[in-house]
Formats: structure tokens, sequence, C-alpha cells
């Protein structure tokens, strides 16, 4: 099952688990992944926790820091700051959640 697309010119905003799933810019899914956005001019942006979860940790995420500099320096990723108290962002992270959920094993690849 496939949903809609992302219409060209969006903004998506990625978590931890986006980024851990795509892998590194050697991985099939993170190149499947920075094909999609630059071919539909989509601006990724992680906010500013996960920025520092990932990239601003001790020394053991080295190769989290690496993958992000590596978007970043493609240009298709910057950091975002989200404000999560705004009502239409906790209805948008609502739906996600629930659309993730409802998602079979088969669904996601």
């Amino acid at each position: 099952m496939q949903g809609p697309e992302l219409p060209r010119g969006s903004i998506a905003i990625v978590d931890t688990s986006v980024v851990f799933a795509m892998g590194g810019p050697s991985n099939d899914k993170y190149q499947a992944f920075e094909s999609y956005v630059t071919r539909r001019d989509i601006a990724v942006r992680i906010p500013d926790h996960v920025a520092e979860e990932l990239g601003e940790s001790p020394e053991t995420y080295r190769y989290q820091r690496d993958r992000l500099r590596s978007a970043q320096d493609a240009g298709w990723l910057d950091r975002a700051e989200v404000d999560f108290t705004d009502p239409e962002v906790s209805d948008a992270i609502d739906r996600t959640r629930e659309r993730i959920f409802s998602l079979s094993a088969d669904d996601v690849t």
C-alpha cells in the first residue's frame, strides 16, 4: 500500500526513527530517500532535539553525525525549530502516528 506523494516543494519534518531507518549515505534506503526529496524539491527538516540526539551527542553517535552532515552538505536537510505547542503541529503528529500504527509490516519498506 502506498500513500499519496508529498506535493512538490513541501517541507517534511522527520524524526529520529526516519534517520535511523534510512541508514547512511551508502545505504540504498538513504539514497532512495535523497533521490525522492531532491527530485520533488522537498525540504527536509529535523527538529532541534533530533539534531541534538543524533548529531551533537557523545562520541558513540559519530556515525549519526556523518549522515546528518552528508545530507546537509547535499542541501536537502536542515535543522528546524518546531513548536510542539502549536495545535496544528500536534494535529499533524497525531495523524502521522495514526498512519504509522495503521500500517502493516508489509506496508513499510
